[in-house]
């Protein structure tokens, strides 16, 4: 069994031991991040193990159907409602709920992530700067959307990187997580709490990986305050036994005073698309899913690690678009954002 990818602690914890860390370090935050006084100073415990990326990593090779990723939105009608169904593994169909204004956050503010409130009567979406500039690639914006009354609120920009590392924690009281990468590779960066009114971080963890030990770029959470990751082997990262196109799993845990992930051990040989789009948990069916373009494959979370093929589950829908978010309500009902126009798609089943 291979561990944890790393080490995830406040900023200035430089020194540690190779397997287990304990210190009262002192808690800094950026300028952009409104700190409680009240909880300003903790004194969390953290343990941090070293991947070691010399060795074998488990992978399950499961019958996979590859997805045409050529996107194309040119000739498709803007703010129609339509019915999308799938063509391929469990049926699922979804119908508009909701589109977002173009200029809603800005001309330059592109959706990159969804999560649903488990009643289904707020979406919140998360935005990052586009084009990636160097004064502006850090930039999001964290938008709340009444799905019920159709009407949205968006917060103040803060530089929250590329914003689609959000998730939403169901967890005794609700909040909403932000994994910053600060613009560049999520090897070292920052979790944040962010504030479900103000829409803007409150509370801020950074953390260092050792070696070339990297998050990927999605977040989903469980009924259980449990926190999954997923990482996508590029061809500019791949090396030794990890190869391109390969989805590594990760499993953590998080509260106001500390943060741990564990490597999951096993991941997917290979993925059905180019790039991994969300991560997502239904409460319904206890299934970890995993969003790309066109196609989302799904994983039982009790089985996680010891995974067989016929546990891997994958539904194609063939819209040639470009998928930007996916989330559940407490019924399983998943919910989809596409770009393209801006839309929002509630199932009217669960898969």
């Amino acid at each position: 069994m291979f561990l944890i990818i790393g080490m995830l602690i406040p900023i200035n914890q430089v020194n540690a031991r190779k397997r287990t860390i304990r210190s009262h370090p002192r808690v800094r935050v950026s300028r952009n991040v409104r700190h409680n006084k009240k909880r300003s100073h903790y004194r969390p415990r953290h343990r941090i193990i070293r991947r070691h990326y010399t060795q074998p990593y488990p992978t399950v090779n499961y019958r996979i159907k590859r997805v045409n990723e050529r996107l194309s939105w040119a000739s498709r009608p803007k703010y129609r409602k339509e019915t999308v169904k799938s063509d391929y593994g469990p049926r699922a169909t979804f119908k508009t709920v909701d589109f977002i204004p173009t200029d809603a956050a800005g001309g330059n503010f592109l959706v990159q992530s969804l999560n649903v409130t488990p009643d289904g009567h707020y979406a919140y979406v998360g935005y990052g700067y586009e084009p990636v500039l160097k004064h502006h690639s850090e930039l999001t914006r964290i938008a709340q959307v009444d799905l019920r009354h159709h009407r949205i609120k968006v917060g103040k920009p803060f530089k929250g990187g590329h914003g689609q590392a959000v998730a939403y924690n169901p967890k005794g009281r609700p909040s909403l997580w932000l994994l910053n990468d600060l613009g560049g590779p999520i090897h070292r960066g920052s979790l944040e709490k962010i504030s479900l009114k103000s829409l803007r971080p409150q509370h801020q963890i950074r953390f260092n990986l050792k070696r070339n030990d990297n998050l990927g770029d999605s977040l989903a959470f469980d009924n259980h305050n449990n926190i999954y990751n997923e990482n996508m082997i590029w061809p500019s990262t791949a090396g030794g036994h990890y190869r391109p196109g390969m989805i590594l799993l990760h499993q953590g845990h998080v509260n106001w005073h500390h943060v741990k992930f564990s490597d999951v051990s096993q991941g997917l040989r290979r993925s059905p698309g180019n790039v991994v789009q969300a991560l997502a948990y239904s409460p319904r069916t206890k299934r970890l899913y995993i969003e790309e373009n066109d196609v989302i494959v799904s994983l039982p979370v009790n089985k996680l690690g010891h995974l067989s093929p016929r546990d891997v589950k994958e539904t194609i829908l063939r819209q040639r678009r470009e998928y930007e978010g996916l989330s559940f309500d407490r019924s399983g009902h998943a919910y989809i954002l596409m770009n393209h126009p801006k839309e929002i798609m509630r199932s009217t089943n669960v898969f």
